[in-house]
């Protein structure tokens, strides 16, 4: 999976630096593939700051709001 976003990033970053003109389907594509980048990197920093600051008040205040916005989707997971 990773291999391929990547190949589909660096063809459109590619096409996008020669001048060639994305179609619709090609920029919606890359609008995906850039929030799933961004959602991604997001994720990656939240799991790293919990980690590495646990027990301070605001990783403790983080963790219960992640844990009230997504107890639905726990709650399934544990079953």
């Amino acid at each position: 999976m990773a291999n391929n976003l990547i190949t589909v990033i660096e063809s459109n970053l590619t096409k996008v630096s020669n001048g060639t003109q994305l179609s619709e389907s090609q920029k919606k594509t890359f609008r995906e593939l850039d929030y799933q980048l961004m959602f991604k990197t997001l994720e990656s920093v939240v799991e790293e700051t919990i980690l590495e600051y646990q027990g301070t008040e605001s990783v403790n205040f983080l963790r219960k709001k992640y844990i009230e916005k997504f107890s639905h989707l726990l709650e399934l997971m544990t079953k």
